[in-house]
């Protein structure tokens, strides 16, 4: 069985041959293709989600950098996405999720049971920060010298920055200060909180980030609970073409490992 395409492997017809007549052969044939149609015929109706963002870019960049890069993102307590391992997650499984989730109730729905998601469970998928400040309690920064140096590196709108731009960003830079930080909490919020309409970078917390402030003391889990309730209630279902810009990664992951 390939879960990540939801498609079943069945084995060879020489796999039915061992009834005692050739009658229980035929039958066993004839059942076999009936369940082998049905179930494709069911795999077809599950769509794809479609995504501005991926796994990728996170993993590509906690695999590019160097060491006191990868001890400056422990120190901030995203320790756990430098041993990722998971590069992405198959399409028709995350619409599947992303369809089940109640957004009002925040559970998943599923033909056994509902599984309720809470922040403790963000903290045990993906393994952000559990802090206790809230967004609107954290004081918005001042005119600080990295966010000069920060905005200057991108020749264009900040409106229009890319995920991918700061990938080659991080990729580009040696250094492991406020700019590298400033890059790496962007990514991590556009992928694992909820991306622009367009598919540009969530640049929500960038008014918040401070050389004095300790990114551990902020609630990302709760971040993450908020960013996958509001982008499921906006979400257009019924239009196939729609984008999904919230955390679907980490809603599919957690029912895996909660209805596992």
């Amino acid at each position: 069985m390939y879960v990540d395409n939801f498609v079943i492997e069945f084995s060879s017809d020489s796999d039915f041959e061992d009834g005692s007549s050739s009658s229980v052969k035929r039958v066993d044939k004839i059942a076999y293709k009936k369940v082998k149609k049905k179930m494709e015929l069911n795999c077809a109706k599950i769509k794809s989600l479609y995504s501005c963002v991926s796994l990728h870019s996170i993993y590509g960049v906690v695999n590019s950098m160097n060491h006191n890069q990868k001890e400056c993102v422990r120190s901030l307590g995203f320790g756990s996405l430098i041993d990722m391992k998971t590069q992405s997650i198959p399409a028709k499984l995350c619409y599947f999720v992303v369809d089940s989730f109640d957004p009002l109730e925040m559970v998943i729905k599923t033909e056994v049971s509902n599984i309720l998601v809470t922040r403790e469970d963000v903290n045990r998928v993906l393994g952000l920060p559990m802090g206790v400040d809230q967004l609107n309690s954290v004081d918005l920064r001042g005119n600080e010298e990295w966010y000069e140096i920060w905005k200057d590196q991108f020749k264009k709108s900040l409106s229009l920055i890319t995920p991918n731009d700061v990938v080659y960003k991080i990729i580009e830079r040696c250094e492991a200060d406020m700019v590298f930080v400033a890059n790496f909490i962007i990514l991590v919020c556009t992928c694992f909180g909820s991306c622009n309409k367009q598919g540009a970078c969530n640049l929500k917390l960038l008014l918040y980030l401070s050389e004095s402030y300790k990114l551990d003391k902020f609630d990302w889990c709760t971040y993450v609970l908020n960013c996958v309730k509001e982008e499921k209630l906006i979400w257009g279902r019924s239009d196939i073409k729609t984008f999904f810009n919230g955390p679907s990664v980490f809603l599919t992951v957690c029912h895996l490992m909660l209805f596992d």
